[in-house]
């Protein structure tokens, strides 16, 4: 993840768990580039939407997750 991009959560005392959260959550997993993340469909009838993330460098789909709108 790059070093300009700082992510905090303020209600953290020292931020620690939630950079590993995020961390987690925008570098592939094989080689610790970003990932790209898109909405993949979205669907207003039940509130919900498809996201799937993908790694430019290695050319794969790393997740496909459906989230509900509340």
């Amino acid at each position: 993840m790059n070093q300009e991009n700082i992510w905090t959560n303020k209600g953290s005392k020292n931020n620690l768990k939630h950079l590993a959260f995020i961390e987690n959550q925008h570098v592939c997993a094989l080689c610790g580039s970003d990932i790209y993340i898109q909405v993949f469909e979205l669907n207003l009838e039940d509130l919900s939407l498809t996201e799937q993330a993908s790694c430019p460098s290695c050319k794969i789909k790393t997740r496909v997750k459906n989230h509900t709108l509340q």
